[in-house]
């Protein structure tokens, strides 16, 4: 059972593959995907914030309903087609659309993603959420440094207790 007392069923076909289902979902695996789906634009931007193998993306056939990442302890469901509420971000969604250029410039530097919401003036707003489980490494020396992140140190990953998000909300002029 999980944490909300679903029952979790895994069932193994005769051709050796898992089904593995809760309260009438089935856990997706993104990282089998089409290219150029909407599944592997999904896939993209919560591969931004962690690794696909420890995100759970439950579906049914309407389509993804809910999506876990439980290390970062963030929680999306489905609101509309490809459009997920985060639950720990009241009022923000993640979508598949992109980003205008001036969010997308924001972010580029941070493992994460923007979500976005229709503020009280109709007016898109932002918030960009990075993963603190990604660390820092520089992948070259010198004048052409760049920074890069690690995702598998599991001595980082277990120092990181509280936080594991950090949020910047990008004020409706696009700038920080």
């Amino acid at each position: 059972r999980d944490g909300n007392a679903a029952a979790v069923t895994v069932s193994v076909g005769t051709d050796g593959a898992a089904t593995v289902t809760r309260s009438g979902l089935t856990l997706v695996d993104l990282r089998s995907c089409a290219p150029g789906s909407p599944a592997a634009a999904l896939a993209a931007k919560l591969r931004s914030l962690d690794s696909l193998a420890h995100a759970l993306v439950w579906a049914d056939d309407a389509g993804v309903r809910l999506v876990e990442l439980p290390r970062l302890e963030l929680t999306f469901e489905a609101t509309a087609p490809w459009a997920l509420a985060s639950n720990d971000f009241h009022g923000y969604a993640l979508t598949l659309e992109v980003a205008p250029e001036s969010v997308a410039r924001l972010l580029a530097p941070l493992p994460g993603v923007a979500l976005s919401a229709t503020s009280a003036y109709e007016r898109t707003e932002y918030l960009l959420v990075a993963s603190a489980l990604a660390k820092p490494v520089v992948a070259t020396a010198g004048a052409d440094s760049l920074l890069k992140t690690e995702r598998n140190d599991q001595n980082w990953i277990g120092s990181i207790v509280e936080n594991k998000v950090h949020a910047y909300p990008v004020h409706l002029t696009q700038e920080w």
